[in-house]
């Protein structure tokens, strides 16, 4: 340990808390940086960055959060994670695998859903390819 603090030199300063894992060397701590190294890490390239909506509440966003990563816990994400489940179908229609899309989209309980959102709001939903879509075109509409 002498050895690694050895070479270190300390300046004539205050103290202050500095952010170090951006591009920007000493810059304040902010949590816009924070959310750009967490994007940066953990989403697949090209996916849309962190995006908190301030007028849900945080449970809402953190739900939201789930579905983009697709790591909500549907039948198909347990069993690629080595769950043991009887059945991969969804347990409304039985029709197809449960994944975030057929919960959100595929499903007929969806699809019901969907279309009495859309004449409740006035707006086309039919033609959303995914949850992600769904979720990036009904936060546009904030």
């Amino acid at each position: 340990m002498v050895e690694l603090v050895a070479n270190i030199q300390f300046q004539d300063s205050k103290d202050s808390w500095v952010w170090n894992l951006t591009n920007n060397v000493n810059v304040d701590f902010s949590v816009k940086d924070m959310c750009e190294v967490i994007d940066g890490m953990v989403l697949p390239h090209g996916m849309v960055e962190t995006r908190w909506n301030k007028l849900v509440s945080v449970k809402v966003n953190i739900f939201r959060w789930i579905v983009i990563l697709n790591s909500l816990p549907t039948k198909d994400n347990l069993i690629s994670r080595g769950i043991d489940a009887p059945s991969s179908l969804c347990p409304i229609c039985m029709d197809q695998v449960e994944n975030v899309n057929h919960l959100f989209l595929e499903c007929t309980l969806a699809k019901a859903l969907i279309q009495k959102l859309s004449r409740w709001c006035d707006i086309d939903l039919s033609k959303l390819n995914s949850a992600n879509e769904m979720s990036l075109f009904l936060e546009a509409m904030h």
